[in-house]
């Protein structure tokens, strides 16, 4: 018996301000399930990097498109992901 492997894709994380601050990392390059949603993906990185829970009104985009807080798209094959913390300064 001979398992199937589940077809991957990978996509591009960006993390900028206090999230990259916490990561320590600008990007990194993900691989995931062909199903994975955006849902899927900030669980992924929640369980890295628990302590981005801290940082309150993430805003996600995919490919330069902010993603509604409601809806959850599937990820495709070289999908740009960015989490974008607040802005602050003066």
């Amino acid at each position: 018996m001979t398992s199937q492997l589940m077809p991957k894709i990978r996509v591009t994380v960006l993390y900028f301000a206090q999230i990259h601050e916490t990561t320590r990392k600008k990007q990194e390059t993900m691989e995931l399930s062909t199903n994975t949603s955006i849902k899927d993906l900030v669980s992924i990185i929640l369980t890295r990097y628990p302590n981005i829970k801290n940082i309150k009104n993430v805003k996600i985009s995919v490919n330069y498109h902010i993603v509604n807080s409601n809806s959850n798209p599937i990820l495709k094959n070289d999908d740009e992901v960015a989490l974008l913390p607040p802005i602050s300064g003066g």
